[in-house]
This record gives C-alpha cells, sequence and structure tokens, in this order.
C-alpha cells in the first residue's frame, strides 16, 4: 500500500470589505477578545459580550437595510435621507462605545499586542494509490515539516499496510529523513537543497524515482476538493472548519468510490455487449 501527502490552504469566508462591514468584523472581533482575556483573568467586564455582539449586529443589519429613495418627491427623498443618517449614527456610536470599552480593557489587563489572523489555514492531506484521501490534518500554526512525521506516525498506526509516503520537499528536514524512516517501510522526501553522495543514490533508485513521479496525483485529491466547494471555508471558528473538512474528505471518498463503480459497472455492460456480438456473429 503506498500514500502521498501534500498540503494546500482552504481560505476562511472573507467578505467583501465594505467600511461597514470591516468595522463590524472589527468590533465583533474586539469584543470577543476583550471578553476571552477577561474570562481568563476573572473579570466580569465582559459578561455580556453576546448579547453586546447582537446589538452591535442588529445596527449593522439596520444599516444594510437602508436604502436610498428614488422617488421624485423631495421631501420623501430627504426623509430618506435623514432616516439612513440615523441608523449609521446608531451603528457609529455603538461601536465607538465597544471599541473604548475594550481599550480600557486593554490597559486595565496591560495588553499591548494582538495575535494576527490569517485568511486562510493549511491543510495536509494524505491518499493512497487509488485516490482514497487516507488523512487529513489542520495544521493551525504549523508548517509542512512539522507536521511530516505525525502525519506518518497517524497513517502507520491506522494504515500498517503502508509500505511508502511520499511527501513533496516541504516537509523535508534532516531531522524528518531519519524519523520517517523509523515508521515508514519506504519514505519519499526529497531534499530540498543539494544532495551529498548517500543521498543522490537514494533519491536515484528507480524505485524511489517511480514513487516520486506518482506524488503528483494528489494534486488532483486537492483540485477535487476545492472543485467542490473547499477552495473556501464558509463555517467559522477552528471547530466549523474541522468540521466542514471532514465532511468534504467524506464526500470526495464517496465521489471516488462511486466514480470506481461506475467505471467497473460501464466495463461489465461492455462485456455483455461484446458477448452478444459474438454470439449473434
Amino acid at each position: 500500500m503506498e500514500a502521498r501527502c501534500d498540503s494546500f490552504v482552504v481560505e476562511t469566508d472573507v467578505h467583501f470589505p465594505t467600511d461597514i462591514d470591516l468595522l463590524q468584523d472589527a468590533v465583533r472581533k474586539a469584543i470577543e477578545t476583550s471578553a476571552s482575556f477577561c474570562a481568563d483573568h476573572g473579570l466580569s467586564d465582559w459578561r455580556q459580550s453576546a448579547y453586546n455582539i447582537r446589538c452591535l449586529k442588529k445596527a449593522y443589519r439596520l444599516v444594510q437595510q437602508r436604502k436610498r429613495s428614488t422617488s421624485k418627491d423631495e421631501d420623501k427623498r430627504a426623509a430618506g435621507e435623514e432616516d439612513i443618517h440615523a441608523a449609521y449614527g446608531v451603528y457609529l456610536n455603538l461601536a465607538e462605545q465597544f471599541l473604548a470599552r475594550a481599550r480600557d480593557t486593554r490597559y486595565k489587563l496591560v495588553i499591548f499586542h494582538y495575535v494576527p489572523v490569517e485568511l486562510g489555514v493549511r491543510v495536509a492531506i494524505s491518499e493512497d494509490q487509488f485516490g482514497f484521501i487516507l488523512h487529513h490534518r489542520v495544521m493551525f500554526g504549523e508548517t509542512d515539516d512539522q507536521v511530516a512525521v505525525p502525519i506518518a506516525t497517524r497513517l502507520s498506526a491506522c494504515y500498517p499496510r503502508i509500505k511508502s509516503l511520499s511527501p513533496d520537499k516541504g516537509f523535508h528536514s534532516p531531522s524528518n529523513q531519519k524519523q520517517l524512516a523509523e515508521v515508514i517501510d519506504f519514505p519519499v522526501l526529497p531534499k530540498k537543497c543539494k544532495c551529498n553522495a548517500a543521498e543522490l543514490e537514494r533519491e536515484q533508485d528507480p524505485e524511489f524515482r517511480r514513487r516520486k513521479r506518482q506524488h503528483s496525483a494528489v494534486e488532483s485529491a486537492i483540485n477535487a476538493l476545492e472543485a467542490h466547494g473547499l477552495d473556501r471555508c464558509p463555517d467559522h471558528g477552528e471547530d466549523g472548519l474541522e468540521r466542514y473538512l471532514a465532511l468534504a474528505v467524506l464526500g470526495r471518498n464517496i465521489h471516488r468510490l462511486g466514480a470506481i463503480l461506475i467505471a467497473r459497472d460501464a466495463e461489465a455492460e461492455r462485456r455483455r455487449r461484446r458477448q452478444r456480438q459474438k454470439r449473434a456473429a
């Protein structure tokens, strides 16, 4: 049994960045972060954070619903403009209140840095020679070289018949080369930089080269996942991303199984047709 492994980025659901959208996202995140910090330090300043976010979202929706009047009546147009300004005023005032409270929390807890938020998360998948995804890993704050050994260990434990694993060179590190050889019988991990004589001999081995050439097939699994909805995850939070990814992998494997069964039935039908033609002749 052979496996190949690669990683790709699943984008998080980032909507079109209008000013009111960005403000709503920024204030919501400020409230959530402040509430989390206060909870960690035993403070009750943001005990109504969920209610605060609902109030902000309600004001945001009211702004979204306001449209400029197209009436020819000047009084109606003026009334419409006044209604829009009032809705924006409520929304901006509420946002300013929450941001002022967040600043107070920041100074109270002596917090002067924030964690950067990425727009996508890397995901590593492992596929067998038949096109089924055997394993996936959401790489929160991890790089390819940091997950190579954990992935190999997991695959070896779940699928003892796996004899080879083919990651790309992004998973390489000197320690990974050594540890993968202890977990997998035939690791196919190319070296990033120039090889010494022993490494060159290993990578020129016909079996190594054959399995390395087959590595690119994992791209078809990645493309299939992205084409069927995994190019962007609409769910929120780490739990939502992991759940959405697991369902996408399950769907891909079901799709692959269906393709195999359809091809098998089509081949059986061709054989029956040829047999009927022979009997008729």
